[in-house]
């Protein structure tokens, strides 16, 4: 067998492992999903990239999926199977760029082979290919970025540092945080290319201004459309506090011991060989990507989404640390490899995934589509704290109470006392203005959590008086609603 013919092998193995792997997590979609297929669909609509007819406000965090999956939907596919293609799609591309690097560098066979089937094991990789948000694109363009620096690293290309500033501006287009990227990978190359200071400055600033221009674009765009220079999300999320710090700390941890197995051997054979220059550049890239995870406070979506573009960095620290991988070690890596697996299946955050793949086409949905049934002759603006599903498929004018799309509770965070000290961008609640809006139905009781009124139930009590309860029957259970007293659009 040629090794060609061995690398097709290789390859088909870990998509036949990758593709099994998702399908064991299919149909997992968070709520989360939904509210960028809400603009999505709002945009095909002809309503513009907006929450609401008439309210201007970017309440989602990553524009070049929207639109992706926006093209999608306009050339006829349901927005629900887009965005699972799309991202099933990325995380089997990011593949290429794994490939790429193997051919380009001369990774033998069995270092690559290894390194494929820790990429298909991956849980984190599984979920979010089948969740429809847009980390396996920032995963499959990173992916790109780290092997332009291995080349960047040894020889200064303009080219090659052009495309690295492309793949790293479309990151930027897709996540807030794309900046962060740009900045950790210069960080990393100045750091430790073996090239002279000042070729490393100079291949640094090109892709760097190359990134930075996508990012101006996109800073333009939002200035024009939105007025605001700031995407809402941030303004909703971002906190610095010791709370959001240590949750941080708390969720790296955790993240990092679900890779310990790998990480172990990553090290193990690393102390074989000799140290090269793109094995520091890798490491500097993880050390600091987890660094800025911390200071965001980590994520509250399962799977360890944040986590997701570090995966590529640590795929390729396996191939470089694994060149020499011989028969004698086997045994270790058999060990190695059943125990990653199993840590991946037994994971707390990736079992909920796996336990939690129904909620939304079982629970979320069912709920949107009777309401859609008692009330969609009305148009009522609902309140909700699950801003996704439900708005989403009752095309309702929805007030999004935790403030992930509505800028006056961005605006007015600095009031909030408790901001910064709860769940990332799910401490905006402020019952004040829920009266003030005046929603004809609250939706604050999901079955599957905990219901939003038990969380805060002085500040419900307030709203009591104006509402009446309801009791919608959906397959399963009886689900609790709240009409407006005084407001036709809240009778059925």
């Amino acid at each position: 067998m040629t090794r060609d013919t061995k690398y097709l092998a290789i390859l088909g193995f870990a998509v036949a492992i990758l593709l099994a792997h998702i399908c064991y997590y299919f149909p997992y979609t968070p709520d989360d999903t939904f509210i960028s297929m809400r603009y999505a669909q709002r945009l095909v609509q002809g309503h513009g990239l907006t929450w609401n007819d008439g309210e201007y406000v970017e309440g989602y965090s990553n524009p070049l999926w929207v639109l992706l999956s926006a093209g999608l939907n306009y050339l006829g596919m349901a927005l629900l199977y887009a965005v699972q293609s799309l991202s099933i799609a990325f995380t089997l591309l990011t593949l290429t760029a794994f490939s790429h690097y193997r051919k380009t560098n001369s990774v033998p066979n069995a270092a690559f082979a290894l390194s494929m089937l820790v990429y298909a094991l991956s849980a984190p990789v599984a979920i979010w290919a089948v969740g429809g948000l847009e980390m396996p694109l920032v995963m499959f363009l990173f992916a790109w970025v780290l092997t332009g620096a291995r080349t960047l690293n040894e020889a200064s290309r303009t080219c090659t540092a052009v495309k690295t500033g492309i793949a790293l501006g479309l990151i930027c287009l897709t996540r807030p945080e794309g900046p962060v990227y740009t900045a950790v990978t210069a960080i990393a190359f100045i750091l430790t290319a073996a090239l002279p200071l000042k070729l490393r400055v100079r291949t640094a600033a090109i892709f760097c201004f190359t990134s930075f221009a996508f990012f101006c674009a996109l800073l333009a765009f939002r200035h024009n459309y939105y007025g605001t220079w700031v995407p809402n999300t941030v303004l909703a999320k971002v906190a610095f506090s010791s709370v959001r710090f240590f949750s941080g700390v708390e969720y790296a941890v955790k993240a990092i011991l679900s890779f310990i197995p790998i990480l172990w051997f990553i090290h193990h054979m690393s102390s074989k060989t000799r140290h090269n220059r793109h094995q520091s550049f890798l490491l500097y890239v993880a050390i600091l990507l987890s660094l800025a995870i911390v200071f965001a406070g980590g994520d509250w979506l399962l799977g360890y989404r944040a986590f997701v573009p570090v995966i590529p960095v640590i795929i390729l620290l396996l191939m470089e640390s694994t060149r020499r991988l011989d028969l004698a070690s086997s045994a270790k890596v058999t060990a190695v490899i059943l125990c990653f697996t199993l840590i991946q299946f037994i994971d707390k955050d990736n079992l909920n995934a796996r336990l939690g793949r129904s909620w939304v086409p079982n629970v979320l949905t069912p709920i949107a589509e009777q309401l859609r049934k008692d009330y969609g002759d009305k148009n009522p603006l609902i309140a909700v704290f699950t801003a996704g599903a439900i708005p989403y498929y009752t095309q309702f004018p929805t007030l999004d109470v935790y403030g992930l799309n509505d800028t006056y509770l961005t605006q007015h965070r600095h009031e909030q006392k408790d901001f910064g000290h709860g769940i990332v961008g799910h401490d905006l609640f402020d019952v004040d203005y829920i009266k003030s809006r005046k929603p004809d139905l609250l939706v604050f009781d999901i079955p599957g959590i905990k219901s939003q009124c038990g969380l805060r139930p002085g500040e419900c009590e307030k709203l009591y008086p104006d509402y009446e309860q309801e009791i919608i029957d959906i397959p399963g259970y009886g689900v609790k609603i709240w009409k407006r007293k005084t407001n036709a659009a809240a009778q059925p």
